[in-house]
């Protein structure tokens, strides 16, 4: 991993996550007590709209032989999806692949369900996405003309036409000649 992920890595950035354990056992009495969720550390804050992965990193005490992690609506993977690189053992990439962000039932921001599942058991942390997360534009849904899904943000008496807009989700998601999302900086 370049030194700059290795920096933010030592610095481990919070993300607002929400816990919960299921197929640990019930609440009522008797039952032995429910044990946290694993917490996920983001070490980069991505983009769903631009296809840029956030990564995270999982502790070693929830990663034993044979876990296996999912998400309910993107992609979890230890390969960069727009570099290739392989990321170190723990960190992990995530992303929204454009087909599947078009079929969300919120386009402009949802709440991810990250499983890890080791054995048995199953342990699920909730993540905020999308223009109304942390690092996300609030604004970002009132702009038609990037993304018209038939909202009126500004009451006008004739509203933008749904479809309408400038189609410019498809080319953030574009990669250049290096396989890195376009983004000018060579320019």
């Amino acid at each position: 991993m370049n030194s700059a992920l290795s920096e933010t890595k030592l610095l481990l950035l919070s993300v607002s996550v929400w816990a919960s354990v299921s197929a640990c056992g019930g609440s009522g009495d008797g039952d032995p007590p429910t044990p946290p969720a694993p917490p996920i550390h983001m070490v980069e804050f991505g983009d769903i709209f631009t296809g840029r992965p956030y990564v995270f990193m999982i502790p070693l005490q929830y990663r034993s032989p044979g876990y296996e992690l999912k998400a309910k609506y993107g992609v979890i993977t230890d390969r960069n999806p727009v570099t290739g690189e392989t990321a170190e053992d723990g960190v992990f990439y995530y992303y929204v692949p454009e087909n599947i962000l078009n079929d969300l039932p919120d386009f402009y921001g949802f709440t991810e369900e990250i499983s890890i599942i080791n054995g048995d058991s199953e342990a699920v942390s909730y993540i905020t996405l999308g223009a109304e997360s942390k690092n996300g534009d609030p604004l970002f849904k009132d702009q038609w003309h990037l993304k018209n899904l038939g909202q009126n943000p500004f009451s006008v008496s004739r509203s933008p036409s749904k479809g309408k807009d400038l189609n410019v989700i498809s080319a953030w998601h574009l990669k250049d000649l290096n396989n890195e999302l376009i983004s000018g900086k060579t320019i």
